[in-house]
């Protein structure tokens, strides 16, 4: 940190994990809710949360039981999404969130590659 703020430097084979960037979101997420509860068929997708307070990013693997992971005060998670993975992050602070979506494939309204999966109910 320097007097302009945090730095959150990326993973060095972020690039990698996506091949062919084709789709980029920015969402915000209030607290007490939930953005995901689904997969994606086909592609893969790197998540980059700007989190100020507490959130969770929830996912299930083939075979094993739903999982999440607890992050808390200012800090940047970065995960990668392999396809039929499901997953969702909560907000459970009580401060905004700020996601980014990298996608390797493009959003077509005729053919969606998102298959609902609710891994945290109650907060849709």
């Amino acid at each position: 940190m320097d007097g302009r703020g945090e730095v959150f430097p990326s993973p060095l084979n972020w690039s990698a994990a996506l091949g062919k960037l084709a789709n980029v979101h920015v969402t915000t997420l209030l607290a007490g809710k939930v953005r995901g509860n689904h997969l994606h068929r086909l592609s893969r997708e790197l998540l980059i949360i700007k989190h100020s307070d507490d959130c969770q990013f929830h996912w299930a693997l083939p075979g094993a039981p739903p999982t999440s992971r607890s992050f808390s005060g200012v800090g940047v998670a970065i995960i990668e999404i392999e396809p039929e993975i499901p997953h969702a992050v909560l907000n459970n602070g009580k401060k905004d969130l700020t996601i980014v979506s990298l996608m390797e494939s493009g959003y077509d309204p005729e053919q969606p590659d998102v298959v609902r999966v609710v891994l945290v109910p109650g907060t849709d």
